[in-house]
């Protein structure tokens, strides 16, 4: 089949919680970074080296080296011997939670990132690998809600591997992995091509402190580290790409020109499996405080996907999730499900007893919300000598609930108020015609009033 033309949509990413895509690195407290209450730095190692050698004190230094395991106060040494780590910064970046530093094996696990000016200077981003492969488990999980017939041989071989394999984990992933090579032919995938996101600012990268959190009886709270992430609340772009004429019928919702398909089965197959997560946490009975607070999490973004439709997709990448997020185990009846779950228990897998979380405010990694780059805004340009509240009319743009947006005289205007007695509800982006309702003391218009 010949291969009919490329359509591009440009997406906007959203965190709403952190996310980490790990990168492979991991640095140590000793040598590898600093950390205070606020900040973690990079420093120049080498020029650092010289001045403590410099001071005659390279001995003590290895000798606090090797005595790290019983506490190793990196600043506190330096300061000790005199020497200001403030010197040696080629980076810091803040700790998300200020205050104690609780954790405890010195391991801080890197992002990947775009390099600036060297291999610990770097930008986060999302790559394009990570979003084609969260599409493609989203693909194959509408795939077999539309064919019961093959979602009932699929429940029949994990019913085999549950009965038979040694280890039901492994054995799941690797029946996965067929899976996806089974259902979704290669040249289909290939015509699926999402690049790598923008970077995210150097503002929206943190450090949390992070540990993996137990919920099943465990009087541990297990292990604990430091994760490069970006903040919530942070915003990239990237370009989703679909080329026309290589689906077949079981995936010809890709031709549409609107992702709002594409949306809908991401949202369809988070929601399940929240809803799979929901029932996991409950079971729990360890940590309730903790578990309480995941809960609420997941029950929000629940909500968000009702709310939205298919305006947006609620989904969830990179560190953190859990085996179901990565399989379509949810799609099984109960009874299968509840089989799969007493093998991985009986195997103590971590995917049923424990969560990965931050350590301050716990949450889980790697939520965000995905929707389409709106077009730009043309704002009307309104030429006004003067305004008079309740006389003068003005042209605006609607650019969120209750809020309006113009030129006035060539000067921007935003988040402007907007009354709507009449309760029309214009929708975003939607040019109406207002008057001027009620300026603040300084002349600027306040309110306007939809007419």
């Amino acid at each position: 089949m010949a291969l009919d033309y490329i359509r591009h949509t440009d997406i906007t990413l959203r965190t709403l919680s952190q996310v980490h895509i790990g990168n492979g690195d991991k640095l140590s407290s000793v040598g590898d970074y600093l950390i205070t209450s606020k900040s973690l730095y990079f420093l120049d190692n080498d020029r650092l080296l010289r001045d403590i050698e410099q001071a005659g004190r390279t001995a003590d230094f290895v000798k606090a080296l090797r005595a790290f395991q019983t506490g190793f106060d990196f600043a506190g040494t330096l300061e000790e011997w005199g020497i200001n780590h403030g010197d040696y910064h080629t980076r810091e970046i803040p700790l998300h939670q200020s205050g104690e530093i609780t954790t405890s094996n010195n391991l801080l696990y890197r992002c990947v990132g775009i390099p600036v000016t060297d291999n610990r200077y770097q930008l986060p981003y999302i790559p394009g690998s990570t979003l084609k492969g969260l599409l493609r488990t989203a693909i194959i999980f509408q795939y077999y809600r539309d064919h019961p017939g093959e979602l009932s041989s699929l429940e029949a071989k994990v019913k085999r591997e549950v009965e038979n394999a040694q280890n039901v984990k492994k054995a799941l992933n690797h029946l996965w992995q067929g899976i996806e090579s089974d259902i979704l032919p290669l040249k289909l995938f290939q015509s699926i091509r999402l690049t790598d996101s923008q970077p995210f600012k150097e503002i929206e990268v943190v450090v949390e402190q992070t540990h993996r959190q137990h919920f099943y009886g465990i009087e541990t709270e297990g292990l604990d580290w430091l994760t490069e992430c970006i903040k919530k609340g942070a915003e990239t772009r990237f370009d989703l790409s679909i080329v026309s004429g290589g689906q077949n019928n079981a995936f010809n919702y890709l031709e549409s020109p609107s992702p709002k398909h594409i949306f809908s089965i991401l949202n369809q197959h988070s929601k399940l499996l929240i809803e799979q997560e929901i029932d996991l946490l409950k079971a729990g009975s360890h940590a309730v405080e903790v578990r309480d607070k995941l809960l609420a999490q997941l029950a929000g973004y629940k909500d968000q996907i009702d709310e939205g439709g298919q305006s947006y997709a609620i989904t969830r990448i990179g560190k953190g999730k859990t085996l179901f997020f990565i399989t379509v185990l949810p799609l099984l009846s109960k009874q299968l499900q509840k089989k799969v779950l007493q093998r991985l228990r009986r195997e103590g897998s971590d995917t049923i007893q424990s969560r990965v979380v931050t350590t301050v405010d716990p949450q889980l990694f790697g939520w965000i919300r995905l929707e389409k780059e709106p077009p730009p805004i043309s704002f009307p340009n309104n030429q006004v000598e003067e305004i008079i509240p309740e006389v003068t009319t003005l042209e605006v743009v609607v650019t969120g609930h209750k809020k309006v947006s113009f030129q006035l005289n060539d000067e921007l205007l935003e988040s402007i108020q907007l009354i709507d007695q009449m309760k029309r509800k214009p929708r975003e982006g939607d040019q109406i015609t207002v008057i001027v309702w009620r300026l603040k003391n300084d002349g600027t218009i306040n309110q306007v009033k939809y007419l």
